[in-house]
């Protein structure tokens, strides 16, 4: 996609009190006055299989984070504008930052705002993938990826669209996300359920997708697809057909159910919208199959051996094939601390999600957390004062934990040794896979120094039979 094609030069839409770009009208969401179309209850519950995988979707109570009302102070900036925080809401910003954000809404396609307002607009796009306009929300996002690079940004939202085409069912719309792939900073998504929709919907990948994810199959060599694209995806087309019939590659030549069932899961997130419920799911580690990656590798390798032939036979001939000029990079920018942020207490929330399951479906806890302090913490912390502190499992104040900038961690409360007996001694203790997981791993942590105690205590005795042997 070209960014003339993308922004387009009609009027924005007067509404009364903002101006909102062509692409966006009907697709942001206000909360109050004559265009109110958000209503709290329209809560969403949906549960679909993908590949024997199930993926479950819900709202929380919390209210969609992109809501407009009406009402809210704005004020034009005097002096430069503090950035958005990590998960910025509209309700809670400051009234220039809310300036910032409506001048966001009258050109969704500008650059130089700054990622948070963008996200704070992605936020009620996403709501509108699970239970809006589908369709449009899509294709906006799809531009929006086209023109910012912000490497969060294109991971959610390259996550989302993979998904949100499986739970409608719209192959075609998976095909058009595929289809946008032009860009080197439009390739950070989750390789794994791109394979898994792939594998779904029965799509075959294009050359020119095995060729932006080589990297993923372990061909590292990049110079002749750098240097001749065109030549070197019209050798592997060959090279596909040579082998399996077919320029495209079908997953099924190493798939099938069965086997998908045995790899291993890797949590993966999907949605940044905190108000929905289920952010990250657990979908299989595709990219890791040896088979996948053996074959494609040996693909690629053929096609760049099949690209240095004839580039070397041209040059002998006295008419050389011309290289692509090399793109001028720009500056790396450094990832700002606050998108760092934005991971960590993601990962975060999906521990703490799974200690909360841990207390639910295991009688040897007493249903209570208890909000822990990190090394890390200290006074200063807003939020010092929660700590040490017990809460119920289903307590409103776990709900979004950890809180923006919080160190702290969850930890399971244990009843007490003559209950779990007690329990034990009916037969009605029943351990969960985390906790066998959990056992795994402490076993699997304790063999390394077990076996150095074991090499100390044959090593002091090998010295005294040495001494013994002196004396003799």
């Amino acid at each position: 996609m070209s960014q003339n094609a993308i922004i387009k030069s009609g009027t924005a839409i007067d509404y009364g009190f903002i101006k909102l770009h062509p692409d966006l009208e009907g697709l942001i969401w206000i909360g109050d006055g004559k265009y109110k179309n958000y209503s709290p209850d329209k809560n969403l519950e949906n549960t679909f299989e993908l590949n024997g995988f199930v993926f479950s979707l819900e709202f929380s109570n919390m209210e969609e984070p992109s809501l407009i009302y009406t009402k809210l102070p704005i004020k034009a900036p005097e002096t430069p504008v503090e950035r958005p925080p990590y998960w910025p809401r509209y309700s809670d910003i400051s009234p220039e930052q809310r300036f910032m954000y409506l001048q966001l809404l009258t050109n969704p396609y500008n650059t130089k705002t700054d990622i948070g307002y963008v996200f704070i607009l992605y936020y009620g796009l996403e709501r509108h993938l699970l239970q809006g306009n589908f369709e449009r929300a899509y294709r906006l996002i799809l531009k929006l990826r086209d023109v910012h690079k912000n490497k969060s940004f294109q991971y959610y939202t390259a996550n989302a669209l993979i998904l949100t085409a499986k739970l409608h069912k719209r192959e075609d719309m998976l095909l058009e996300f595929l289809g946008s792939l032009n860009k080197e900073y439009e390739l950070q998504f989750s390789e794994n359920l791109l394979l898994l929709l792939c594998y779904e919907f029965n799509i075959s990948i294009s050359p020119k997708i095995i060729i932006r994810l080589a990297k993923i199959f372990e061909f590292t060599n990049t110079n002749y697809i750098k240097k001749y694209p065109e030549i070197f995806e019209k050798n592997l087309k060959e090279t596909l057909i040579e082998k399996y019939g077919n320029e495209n590659f079908s997953l099924n030549n190493v798939f099938n159910k069965a086997e998908l069932k045995k790899l291993k899961l890797s949590d993966v997130n999907i949605f940044a919208n905190i108000s929905i419920l289920n952010k990250t799911f657990q979908v299989p580690l595709m990219r890791e199959n040896f088979r996948l990656k053996n074959e494609l590798y040996a693909a690629l390798k053929l096609a760049h051996e099949k690209t240095k032939s004839m580039v070397a036979k041209n040059r002998k001939s006295g008419n050389p094939l011309a290289p692509v000029a090399p793109k001028k990079r720009s500056p790396k920018k450094k990832e700002a601390p606050e998108l760092l942020e934005r991971a960590r207490i993601q990962a975060a929330r999906s521990a703490g999600e799974r200690q909360k399951n841990i207390v639910k479906s295991s009688s040897v806890y007493t249903g209570k957390l208890t909000w822990v302090r990190d090394k890390s913490c200290n006074d200063n912390c807003k939020y010092y004062n929660y700590c040490d502190k017990s809460y119920d499992v289903n307590d409103s104040e776990l709900e979004n934990w950890p809180p923006l900038a919080c160190c702290g961690r969850l930890r399971p409360e244990l009843k007490s040794d003559a209950e779990i007996w007690e329990l034990t001694r009916q037969g009605s203790v029943s351990p969960t896979k985390e906790q066998d997981k959990t056992q795994q791993k402490t076993d699997t942590e304790y063999k390394p120094n077990f076996i150095f105690v074991l090499i100390i205590i044959l090593g002091f005795i090998l010295l005294v039979f040495t001494k013994v042997l002196e004396v003799l």
